[in-house]
């Protein structure tokens, strides 16, 4: 299934009244100073394909100032036709509309258009702390493979229901059978998560090398650990031994929810020797692993990166560009024009911006 966006319109969204831009169907890039929209441009393109954005989790921060609704609508081409998607937002909350028609529940919608982010925010995947790590294999193996976001939602609703339950009896100590019947419900949607991660952490690995040799001139080998809070086959015995540990500590102290992995760089652990320069690789190649499994299932991702090209040599920005030519529509945005080879340029769509306010 082919996803490119046609064209997004931006109403009382951030900086912009009302305002449209096209993209062409390879790369497009958005160039123009700090302050001047691009990062918005991207941002809007992101809301339209997770349905959230990349730089801050509270939907009102995106109206533009002395507004009090924005909408973002996105044109987009894929095998089953044109598809039309509006986010709208007001002070009773968010909506979206596919093709005429509202969802109802955010795991219908999510994966529809994919959408692979890069940001300077995501430097956290490769020197942040867990929490940074486990966002991205859920993100982004959310968007993957339906069945781990469905198994996520489940997992992440048993645990604030157990949670709640255990602050209950911290001071009445009861539901004994209730904690049991929400402990072995946690046990069995923990097992998927625990199983999926560890699947496609192999085959991220594995992606992952391929783009970071195209980037790096084959002089560097990234290599995935997974480090599951609770293993797979330990997972049932050590959540139920530790009952009463959680009702003490009001909280549910194991599971995937603590999970995190390690990332190395030619057998160093990226996150406490690497450059900016290769730590900021490797993320770009942790996530273009995501578009390359998207593609192998016969799918394909937008992709959008901004700030992409600060702290990476002349080299690196070519085998990078290169290197997404080959994995479908791409839109970046960058501060310096002049950073991009001629011979990109020319096959390239330039959208320059005027300043503004970001």
């Amino acid at each position: 299934m082919k996803s490119q966006i046609k064209s997004i319109t931006l109403n009382n969204f951030r900086l912009f009244d009302k305002q449209n831009f096209s993209f062409s169907e390879d790369i497009n890039i958005i160039v123009g100073k700090n302050a001047s929209g691009k990062t918005t441009i991207l941002e809007g393109i992101n809301l339209l394909g997770v349905g959230k954005s990349f730089r801050t989790h509270n939907d009102a921060d995106l109206l533009k100032r002395g507004e009090e609704s924005f909408y973002v609508k996105g044109l987009f081409n894929t095998q089953e036709g044109d598809r039309e998607i509006v986010l709208s937002y007001t002070q009773k909350g968010k909506k979206i509309n596919v093709n005429g028609s509202f969802v109802k529940k955010m795991s219908d919608f999510v994966g529809q258009i994919k959408v692979i982010c890069f940001s300077p925010i995501d430097l956290n995947i490769v020197k942040g702390e867990p929490k940074h790590k486990r966002s991205f294999l859920d993100q982004n193996i959310g968007i993957i493979d339906k069945q781990y976001l469905n198994s996520l939602i489940m997992y992440n609703k048993l645990l604030k229901e157990r949670n709640e339950l255990l602050k209950q009896m911290s001071k009445f100590n009861n539901n004994i059978d209730l904690l049991s019947v929400y402990t072995d419900k946690l046990i069995v949607v923990a097992k998927e998560i625990i199983n999926k991660r560890n699947e496609y952490i192999k085959i991220i690995e594995s992606y992952a090398n391929t783009n970071i040799k195209k980037i790096s001139d084959y002089n560097e080998q990234i290599e995935l650990k997974y480090k599951p809070n609770v293993s797979f086959d330990e997972v049932e015995d050590k959540i139920k031994k530790s009952v009463k540990e959680d009702i003490l500590n009001q909280t549910t102290t194991l599971g995937p929810h603590k999970d995190t992995f390690n990332i190395y760089l030619n057998n160093e652990e990226i996150g406490s020797f690497g450059s900016y320069g290769q730590q900021k690789s490797v993320a770009i190649a942790l996530k273009l692993a995501i578009s390359d499994i998207i593609k192998n299932k016969n799918d394909s991702a937008i992709i959008i990166l901004d700030d992409v090209f600060g702290e990476l040599d002349n080299k690196r920005q070519d085998d990078l560009i290169r290197n997404l030519k080959e994995k479908g529509q791409v839109v970046i945005s960058t501060t310096d024009i002049s950073l991009i080879s001629k011979d990109i340029l020319k096959n390239s769509k330039v959208i320059e911006m005027d300043e503004g306010e970001e």
